[in-house]
């Protein structure tokens, strides 16, 4: 059931993505936590990142910028904005960015700073939105 849910996931993106493919290739930032970066995958190119660039093909460079741990609250144990991955991120300037953060900030010591969810969310996104004219940004929903 959640390979099942992940793969069509997977193929709504390329659908949506695919719609924008031009003749330059359009990059792709995927950014997020363990979930992101693969923890866990039993093949070394099994996580999300790599099956959306072989879904997305040729004319698209998708990168994992993961970090396992990692959460969109700026005051949770590990934000995702104060780790490499997110300025690596922010330097590839890409036009699409999937963000697949929320996961670590459900744990008790970080949802207990909830209230800063929406304003760490923002800040990502405007991050982004200066980095590259006009990015589109998609958020993938933590899983289950």
């Amino acid at each position: 059931m959640k390979r099942r849910a992940l793969l069509s996931c997977l193929l709504v993106a390329s659908v949506t993505l695919s719609t924008l493919a031009e003749d330059a290739k359009i990059k792709v930032a995927c950014v997020g936590d363990s979930i992101t970066a693969g923890v866990g995958t039993k093949k070394p190119h099994n996580s999300y990142p790599d099956q959306l660039g072989t879904l997305l093909g040729a004319k698209y460079e998708v990168r994992n910028f993961g970090n396992s741990g990692s959460t969109m609250l700026d005051d949770g144990d590990k934000p995702y904005k104060k780790q490499k991955s997110y300025i690596d991120a922010l330097n590839f300037a890409a036009d699409i960015y999937v963000i697949k953060l929320g996961t670590n900030d459900s744990k008790p010591q970080n949802w207990s700073k909830k209230d800063g969810f929406a304003a760490s969310t923002k800040s990502l996104v405007e991050a982004f939105q200066k980095a590259t004219p006009r990015p589109r940004c998609f958020f993938a929903l933590p899983c289950p």
